[in-house]
């Protein structure tokens, strides 16, 4: 009977460490994350604080899925500017027809990518949503993240994709 109780005490204690160890592994990651979201962010905007709401791994198919819905997104944006706004230039209409071909392009190329040709079981990159907090109101954003913590911000990129 005391070889059971030592047992089940020595399991309680490994189960504590392990649960313990992966909390640490969580918050390390999570102060990496946080860390490079300050620095990145520092020059661009006023940032109180930053609380990680959620992370979750990407495969490159994952990736070139997320990147397919922000150019959607790009797209959609610039042709209602396109539509509504009449305060636009001429040469600022030009440019903004430019960037539509070009988001079109990169979209049509990452559309060719699929399951079946891009890796979808090995991780990539994080994609981690985040509230950002300034004067007391927050906003969310996601960051796309290296495994070296590299903000992976530029959907035009096909370096990373091929």
């Amino acid at each position: 009977m005391n070889h059971l109780r030592s047992f089940f005490f020595v399991s309680i204690i490994s189960l504590g460490m392990v649960a313990q160890s992966c909390q640490s592994k969580q918050e390390q990651l999570e102060k990496k994350i946080i860390k490079t979201i300050l620095t990145e962010e520092k020059e661009n905007t006023e940032i109180d604080s930053v609380k990680i709401v959620e992370i979750d791994s990407l495969t490159r198919y994952g990736y070139v899925k997320v990147i397919l819905e922000q150019l959607e997104y790009m797209e959609s944006d610039y042709e209602s500017r396109l539509a509504y706004d009449d305060s636009l230039s001429e040469t600022e209409r030009s440019e903004i027809e430019l960037m539509i071909e070009e988001i079109r392009t990169t979209t049509e190329h990452l559309r060719l990518k699929s399951e079946e040709n891009t890796d979808n079981k090995a991780f990539f990159c994080y994609f981690v949503l985040t509230e950002l907090w300034h004067a007391g109101e927050s906003q969310q954003f996601y960051y796309i993240m290296s495994p070296d913590f590299d903000i992976l911000d530029d959907p035009f990129s096909d370096n990373l994709i091929d």
